[in-house]
């Protein structure tokens, strides 16, 4: 029709040479010939608006497609329909959170953070209590265990948390994955909520984790990872009563002990993939230690995954004066490539404080073996050693002890050699990524320092403010 916009469509069945006209939409007049041959198969040039000496096209042309295929008279219909009738399709605001169905909120900061460099996606801790920020109060949470505690960042985007440890006695901890840490970021939290946004607590651990045990956060014999890799640690010891699940003041929330008799028994075995710890080349082995005893007499382990002596396989540990070392010094040891023996790092030329709590870390880059060791966030140790990714092939992983000489008893626990970890462990880390020595030591600050974040609220809670716009 002159003067508007119509809608043409031919279309051509290849095996029978069928045609098929449509206008708006509509199918008028079929014909079946015998061109089954290829469109445009030989020396013809395709031209838009005229062509073969006849006057061009009077008018306007738009949307102008070639398919391969024969569409059907259904595809024609609604092509036309999404392109001409506005009752087509319905459309509605989707908000992954709406931060107006949210009462109260209040602000973080990040003064504790002082390096120049900026860290992604880094894990803070958030501390809340009865009055701290200015305000908060647990009976404004609508959803037990602070399930309607949200954080965005500064465009509104919801960012992943987990709750650590929520006492509404006490301190609640929270973890937040901060997509960019600077000393001048700032979130939001909100809370407060019926009806809170979605969000996935594995998501705090994406960047580079591959396994994250807080422990100590429940009484039973599983102690679960935090990352969407779930690796389960469980108590597998003939002594039970030789590791303590649920030690309430650790350096986060619980903590784990170990060896309460002395004996050097006992760990946590884990039962689940240990491939999901294996095959990387750079890597950060990182925990909390809360040592009680210094005189056992011969090596102490943390972390082991060294049953076979294989290429790759590897320990942390605490160094003694039995090997001629420094006595209470934290250290990595390495299996060398294609071949059974261990090549140690130095241990740390700072010893370990005595029932007090260390952080201790250990990076690896694995193009040279370059090795980093780290205690309380400082660095005091550098070395290359073996490069090679490394290996859990053939072994067992355990934490609180060596994993070499593991025997089965009674067809379901295990013994472990006497090298346990005399004290207790919290906050056991492993990723596949050489972390900077910046991460390190905010990753000891936001732990360590109440004045790494600091919380203030916001006046003007959301639902009032809404009101005040009606």
């Amino acid at each position: 029709m002159l003067g508007q916009w119509n809608y043409y469509a031919y279309t051509r069945t290849a095996d029978t040479g069928s045609l098929a006209v449509y206008m708006d939409g509509i199918r008028g007049a079929t014909q079946t010939t015998a061109l089954t041959a290829p469109v445009f198969s030989g020396n013809a040039t395709l031209k838009l608006g005229g062509g073969g000496g006849q006057q061009a096209f009077p008018g306007k042309i738009d949307e102008f497609r070639i398919s391969n295929v024969a569409r059907s008279a259904d595809w024609i219909k609604a092509t036309y329909g999404c392109m001409t009738d506005g009752d087509f399709a319905s459309y509605e605001v989707v908000s992954e959170n709406d931060w107006m169905n949210y009462a109260y909120k209040f602000t973080v900061t990040f003064p504790g953070y002082t390096e120049s460099d900026t860290l992604t996606n880094f894990p803070v801790l958030v501390r809340v209590s009865d009055n701290s920020p200015e305000d908060f109060s647990y009976a404004d949470c609508l959803q037990a265990e602070g399930g309607d505690l949200r954080f965005a960042d500064a465009g509104g985007n919801i960012l992943a948390s987990e709750v650590d440890t929520w006492d509404t006695n006490g301190v609640s901890l929270i973890w937040v994955k901060v997509p960019s840490l600077t000393s001048s970021t700032t979130i939001t939290a909100y809370y407060g909520s019926e009806a809170p946004g979605s969000v996935l607590s594995s998501g705090v651990w994406e960047n580079g984790y591959v396994g994250v045990w807080h422990l100590g956060r429940t009484g039973n014999q599983t102690q679960v990872d935090s990352t969407s890799n779930r690796l389960a640690f469980l108590c597998h010891t003939k002594d039970l009563g030789n590791v303590d699940l649920s030690v309430s003041d650790g350096v986060v929330g619980g903590a784990v002990g170990f060896n309460k008799s002395s004996t050097g028994y006992g760990g946590l075995y884990l039962v689940d993939s240990e491939s999901k710890l294996s095959g990387f080349t750079d890597c950060t082995i990182e925990t909390w230690l809360y040592p009680t005893n210094n005189n056992m007499g011969r090596d102490i382990q943390v972390f082991a995954n060294q049953k076979a002596y294989n290429a790759g396989s590897f320990y942390l540990g605490i160094a003694t004066n039995t090997q001629s070392l420094v006595q209470e010094s934290p250290r990595l040891m390495v299996c060398r490539q294609g071949t059974t023996q261990f090549v140690s790092s130095d241990p740390l030329k700072t010893p370990y404080s005595l029932n007090e709590w260390n952080y201790v870390a250990f990076t690896r880059t694995g193009n040279d073996g370059s090795i980093g060791g780290y205690l309380d966030g400082v660095l005091d140790l550098t070395k290359n050693l073996t490069a090679g990714a490394l290996s859990t092939s053939t072994n067992e992983v355990v934490l609180g002890n060596s994993s070499v000489g593991i025997v089965t008893w009674s067809s379901s626990f295990y013994i472990y050699r006497p090298y346990a970890f005399p004290g207790y462990i919290d906050e056991m880390r492993i990723s596949d990524v050489a972390r900077s020595a910046n991460w390190i030591k905010a990753t000891h600050d936001t732990i360590t320092s109440t004045h790494f974040t600091d919380c203030k609220r916001v006046r003007e809670n959301n639902r009032r403010f809404l009101l005040l716009l009606q």
